[in-house]
């Protein structure tokens, strides 16, 4: 196998060909995109790409949640295969993630009340209909044939 000299800290991580190599594997843009900033990340802050150990020690270290963790891993995991070497990277189990908050009713009818008039009709829309706020931007009255202007 070959393995080119690391990088000085000075010198930009040359990174041109490995977006060709995850446009090649038929990733989407968004999966393409997220590696491509992970590498960055981690060749900024570990230094040296060549490294699994250093890699894997950055990775376990860092504050990240396991689901960015493991993202990671294999973003690195992909770069190595780029580089024509097989490297094994930990698994973090993702937790579940937390339910959202949703207010009670009694919590919202105080919102609607505390708002001005043409919010509290545009909430009490969105309440009652479970429109987006797009959708309830959008809507006209039967027979409105001119577009209304919100103000």
């Amino acid at each position: 196998m070959y393995f080119p000299s690391p990088r000085t800290k000075d010198e930009p991580p040359k990174l041109e060909g490995f977006l060709e190599y995850l446009r090649s594997k038929d990733y989407q843009l968004s999966t393409i995109e997220t590696k491509w900033k992970l590498i960055n990340i981690l060749s900024r802050r570990v230094c040296n790409l060549w490294d699994s150990d250093s890699v894997r020690k950055y990775l376990k270290q860092s504050s990240w949640g396991n689901k960015r963790k493991n993202n990671a891993g294999y973003a690195y995991r992909d770069w190595c295969t780029w580089k024509g070497f097989e490297v094994q990277m930990d698994y973090y189990k993702e937790g579940e993630s937390a339910l959202p908050y949703i207010p009670r009713e009694t919590e919202i009818d105080q919102l609607i009340s505390g708002s001005n008039p043409s919010l509290a009709c545009f909430l009490q829309v969105m309440k009652e209909t479970a429109f987006r706020p797009g959708e309830v931007l959008s809507a006209r009255a039967p027979g409105v044939r001119e577009e209304v202007k919100y103000t």
